[in-house]
């Protein structure tokens, strides 16, 4: 990200995560106790610095980090403003030295930046970089904010006609109240938000361990809908297994088998066109015992095959039918790689497309269309999808990929370079909601449309009360804002973001 378009709230949240991934007590199993309480203790007590009024006020550009301290600094001993910590170089040993919790957002986040920079861990640019210059777009943006809110305005015009049209609006009063942005941010506790970001944090700090540990590519346990708490537990039960249990496994990489937990038992522990390996938080530490067992040094060896196979029949397919081809979410690696085989063992040229007009032959002379490939029983006719992708199904042969390539090249151009600008300008609203609130991260679910993203987004900016206004960036500077569909309450997410239905009110 360029200098110029990177906030306060988006630096001290990038810093903050490095730092404190860094110092966290997981990171020191193998240390004494003394040590990890240490550094348990510095992570409890910047994260409580962060969130103090100074550091408020520097997010929301009311001042430069130099001119102002605590106020809760002063009476602080000596002891207490200034707290040790180490950090761990790339050779083994540690970097010691003092972060000077009583001093000036200045002089705290160059303490941070130095030390990181010294262990070659993180970069960043200069705090002094980011006060040059703000938004360079934000004339632009003005215009289409005032487009946004025009078609709000006609949208809420529309609901009030509906309403006189005889729908019942006898739960109203319930909805109103759970869509209520404002009274959600006066009942909101800063505490509760830091706890479930400093849960965040033990759980990526345990993660980032278990792939030390094992090696693993990547660790995912997302799908299980847990707590960050409950997770961190799961991640650190896995740990002590390895500790007792390590002279018992086949291999001591298990690179590039990714691990994934999951309470589906339909599938196989092991998946060796995917390079998945499955766990069951439900199993006991000796059923985990066993599926670890399943990885050997021959079934690495199958992993890299299929995953060097399937780049190459992804290449072949792609020069076949000018097709980008990529996995769906609900097809299996297996099924992917069978239909990569299958639609390459037929010679297919791009003439023989039957095209109708030079603008076919354009759209397909361009760069390759996406083609996202779903599993038989979700996908039984190819479609073009929201994003400008065309989606296809893993049962379909070679005719069909050939004539859905041809039928959907020009709405699928038309669809993507749609989609483009949409999410050219929900990045523009994400920067100017950054700037003028401070907010550390924005983001929105699978199910809202980049549309309603922005006509949600610039209801925000555009708050015509300067009291609600006020209101609404007191609560929102220095956390994550996500957006919900329509439907959703105004919650607490468990990473410590404040989600909003995207008909808040």
């Amino acid at each position: 990200m360029a200098v110029a378009s990177m906030s306060r709230s988006v630096y001290l949240s990038k810093l903050r995560r490095a730092f404190l991934l860094r110092v966290h007590p997981d990171r020191f199993r193998n240390e004494s106790a003394a040590m990890r309480r240490d550094q348990a203790s510095v992570v409890k007590a910047l994260a409580d610095r962060l969130v103090e009024p100074d550091f408020i006020a520097w997010q929301q550009h009311k001042c430069q980090g130099n001119k102002i301290k605590s106020a809760n600094s002063k009476g602080l001993s000596q002891s207490t403003s200034s707290i040790v910590y180490r950090l761990e170089r790339r050779d083994g040993t540690f970097l010691q030295t003092r972060l000077p919790l009583g001093g000036s957002v200045q002089d705290i986040l160059k303490n941070i930046t130095e030390s990181l920079g010294l262990i070659g861990a993180y970069s960043l640019p200069s705090l002094t970089k980011l006060d040059e210059d703000g938004l360079q777009k934000d004339e632009s943006n003005n215009s289409k904010f005032h487009s946004n809110r025009q078609r709000n305005s006609q949208h809420q015009c529309h609901n009030a006609a509906s309403s006189s049209a005889g729908i019942n609006h006898q739960y109203d009063i319930r909805s109103r109240q759970g869509r209520d942005l404002q009274q959600f941010l006066s009942t909101l506790s800063q505490n509760t938000i830091q706890e479930r970001r400093l849960d965040r944090t033990d759980a990526q700090a345990a993660a980032m361990q278990v792939r030390s540990v094992f090696q693993f590519q990547s660790v995912d346990a997302t799908s299980l809908g847990w707590s960050s708490a409950s997770v961190a537990v799961l991640l650190n039960q896995l740990l002590a297994l390895y500790e007792e249990f390590s002279s018992k496994l086949h291999v001591q990489s298990f690179y590039p088998i990714q691990l994934l937990f999951t309470s589906d038992d339909f599938h196989a522990a092991l998946d060796l066109h995917g390079g998945v390996l499955r766990l069951n938080p439900s199993l006991t530490k000796l059923q985990w015992l066993e599926k670890l067992q399943l990885v050997t040094e021959e079934s690495i060896d199958a992993v890299h095959y299929y995953r060097a196979e399937i780049v190459g029949l992804a290449k072949r397919a792609q020069s076949l039918y000018h097709l980008s081809f990529k996995k769906g979410y609900s097809c299996s690696s297996r099924d992917y790689y069978e239909f990569l085989c299958s639609i390459c063992s037929a010679e297919v040229e791009l003439a023989s497309y039957k095209l109708d007009n030079n603008r076919e032959n354009k759209s397909l002379a361009m760069t390759p269309l996406t083609a996202t490939v779903e599993s038989e029983y979700v996908c039984r006719r190819p479609m073009v999808t929201r994003e400008g992708s065309i989606r296809l199904g893993a049962g379909m042969d070679t005719r069909e990929v050939t004539a859905a390539a041809a039928k959907f090249c020009i709405r699928a151009r038309d669809q993507e370079t749609v989609a483009q600008k949409e999410r050219e300008q929900c990045a523009d609203t994400i920067r100017r909601i950054q700037w003028e609130l401070g907010v550390e991260r924005i983001y929105k679910n699978r199910t809202v449309h980049e549309s309603d993203f922005v006509d949600c987004l610039s209801r925000i900016v555009m708050a015509q009360e300067d009291e609600q206004k006020n209101m609404l960036k007191s609560g929102l500077t220095g956390n994550a804002l996500g957006v919900a569909s329509s439907g959703a309450f105004c919650h607490l997410a468990d990473d410590g973001a404040i989600v909003i239905p995207v008909d808040w009110r």
